[in-house]
C-alpha cells in the first residue's frame, strides 16, 4: 500500500509560519476552525515527511528545527543571551537575599538599641541604678555606667542612621529584586520562542536575534553593576543548582516533539500538538506517568482523560501548577483477549513501578458493551465516542515524540471549549458540565450546550445560585 500524500495546507501551515513575537506565541496557536461531525480516516501531519503507518497513511513528525544549519545562527545567539540573562538573575539574586538579609539584621539592631535608649532616657540612670543595685548588679554604687551605656547607645543610633543613609538596604533589595523579575520575563519569552524553533513551529530569523540583542543591552545598561567575582561566584551557584535539581528530579533528558494523528485536514492540530507537548513536558508527574506507560507497556496503549484534559486548561488558565492526578487512565485495543483479569493484571504491572499513582486500565474492544454501543473497529473510533471533543484525545511517548491520537482534532481542547460530541452520549456530558461548573477552576473554559437543553439548563443553574 502506497502512502497518501499530506494536506499540503496543512503541512505548510506549520514550517512557514512567522515567529510569535515574545508574550503572544499562545494567541497564534489557537484556531477557529470547528471540529468535524464524524471522524475520518487518521491522517499524520508534521512538518517533515517520514515513514508510512502500518494503513498507509504517512508519518510527518513536528520536530527538529526545520531549518538549515547556517539559520541555526540566530537560534544559537538568542540562548546565549538566554545563558547570559540567567547568569545576571543568579548574580542579583545572590545580592537580593544578601541586602534583604542585612536589612533585617539592622532593622533589629536599630529596634534594640532604640528601646534601650528610650527606657533610660525616660526612666532616668538616677532612678535606675537603686533598682539594678538590688535587683541585678549588687555591686553598682553610682549612675556612672548607666550613663556611659546611655551616651554609647545614643551614638550607636546616630551611627546606625548614617549607615542606613549610606548604603539604603531596602532601596538596594528593592533594586536587585526588580533586576531579578525584568531578568525573569526575558528569559521566559525568548526561552519560550526558542521552545517553539526547536519544535518547529516557528523559526528565530536575524529580526528576531536584533530585537533580542537590543532589549538584552537595555536591559544591561539599566541594571546595577556588578564584579568579576560575582560573575564567578552566580556561575558556579548556577552549576551547584543544576547539578542537585537533576540529583532531586529525574526528569527525562529530552524536549518532546509530537507526532499527530488527526481527522480534519483544515485543523490546526500540528500546531496544537506542539504545544500540547511543550505543555506536558513541564509537568514531571505526568511526564513521569508517560515514561512509565511506554517503558512498561509498550506502543499499543494510550493515555487519555483528564490526564490531558485538565493540564491543558490549568495552562491555559496560568496556573503554575497543575490538577493532581486523580485517576489515569491507559486504554488499549485488543480483540482477542477480553478478559477482565488481563486488565487488572497490566494494572498490577504499573503499580509494581509506580504505586504511587491510581492507574486505570480499560481494553476498548470490550468498551462497547458498557457503553451501549455497536463493537468498535479500532482505538480511534473508541476515542471518538467520549461526551466531550476535548475529551478525544489520547497521548503517549515514544522514544522522545509524544503521539497525539486525536480523531475528532485539538481545537476545542487547546481553545477550551466544552462542547457535546456529535458521537457521544448527551446524558454523560451534562454530568461533566455539572461537575465541571461545581469545581469552578476554569472560569476561562467556554461551554457550548446542545440547543435544546440549554433553557433548561439556565434555570438548573439559577435554582443552585438561589440554594447558595
Amino acid at each position: 500500500m502506497g502512502c497518501r500524500p499530506p494536506s499540503l495546507k496543512v503541512a505548510c501551515a506549520v514550517a512557514a509560519h512567522p515567529l510569535p513575537r515574545a508574550r503572544q506565541y499562545h494567541s497564534m496557536l489557537l484556531s477557529t476552525a470547528a471540529p468535524p461531525e464524524k471522524p475520518v480516516a487518521p491522517v499524520c501531519c508534521a512538518a517533515r515527511v517520514g515513514a508510512c503507518t502500518r494503513d498507509g497513511s504517512p508519518t510527518l513528525v513536528v520536530d527538529g528545527r526545520g531549518v538549515a544549519d547556517g539559520q541555526d545562527v540566530p537560534r544559537q545567539r538568542v540562548a546565549e543571551y538566554v545563558r547570559r540573562s540567567q547568569v545576571l538573575r543568579q548574580i542579583h539574586g545572590n545580592k537580593a537575599s544578601r541586602t534583604q538579609r542585612a536589612e533585617i539584621a539592622y532593622l533589629i539592631v536599630t529596634v534594640v538599641v532604640a528601646t534601650v535608649v528610650t527606657v533610660l532616657g525616660f526612666a532616668g540612670p538616677s532612678k535606675l541604678a537603686p533598682f539594678l543595685r538590688k535587683e541585678l548588679i549588687p555591686g553598682m554604687e553610682n549612675t556612672t555606667i548607666l550613663e556611659m551605656l546611655f551616651n554609647l547607645a545614643v551614638l550607636l543610633i546616630l551611627v546606625l542612621t548614617l549607615l542606613g543613609l549610606i548604603y539604603r538596604y531596602g532601596e538596594r533589595a528593592n533594586r536587585h529584586f526588580r533586576s531579578v523579575e525584568v531578568l525573569t520575563e526575558f528569559i521566559r519569552d525568548w526561552e519560550d520562542a526558542v521552545a517553539l524553533h526547536d519544535a518547529g513551529v516557528a523559526t528565530l530569523d536575524h529580526h528576531d536575534l536584533a530585537l533580542a540583542g537590543e532589549r538584552y543591552k537595555g536591559i544591561l545598561g539599566a541594571l546595577p553593576p556588578n564584579t568579576d567575582r560575582e560573575y564567578r561566584k552566580a556561575k558556579d551557584d548556577a552549576k551547584k543548582k543544576k547539578e542537585h535539581e537533576a540529583g532531586r528530579d529525574r526528569r527525562l533528558p529530552l524536549r518532546l516533539r509530537g507526532e499527530l494523528s488527526f481527522g480534519s485536514s483544515s485543523d490546526s492540530s500540528p500546531l496544537h500538538a506542539s504545544e500540547l507537548a511543550m505543555i506536558l513536558q513541564y509537568d514531571t508527574t505526568r511526564l513521569a506517568a508517560l515514561q512509565t506507560v511506554s517503558a512498561i507497556l509498550g506502543p499499543e496503549y494510550w493515555i487519555v482523560g483528564s490526564f490531558v484534559r485538565e493540564a491543558v486548561w490549568d495552562s491555559k488558565q496560568g496556573f503554575k501548577t497543575f490538577s493532581p492526578l486523580r485517576e489515569i487512565d491507559v486504554i488499549y485495543f485488543d480483540p482477542h483477549d477480553l478478559r477482565g483479569s488481563s486488565e487488572q493484571m497490566t494494572r498490577e504491572r504499573l503499580a509494581r513501578v509506580a504505586n504511587n499513582l491510581d492507574w486505570s486500565i480499560k481494553n476498548q474492544a470490550r468498551m462497547h458493551i458498557p457503553n451501549g454501543h455497536a463493537p468498535y473497529a479500532d482505538i480511534a473510533e473508541a476515542i471518538s465516542r467520549a461526551p466531550e471533543t476535548a475529551s478525544t484525545v489520547a497521548v503517549q511517548l515514544d522514544r522522545g515524540t509524544l503521539r497525539v491520537l486525536a480523531p475528532m482534532g485539538l481545537t476545542d481542547l487547546m481553545e477550551m471549549r466544552l462542547r457535546l460530541n456529535p458521537r457521544g452520549d448527551p446524558k454523560v456530558f451534562m454530568r461533566r458540565v455539572t461537575k465541571v461548573e461545581r469545581n469552578g477552576r476554569w472560569p476561562g473554559l467556554k461551554i457550548h450546550l446542545p440547543q435544546e437543553r440549554t433553557f433548561a439548563h439556565k434555570i438548573l443553574g439559577r435554582l443552585r445560585t438561589r440554594q447558595r
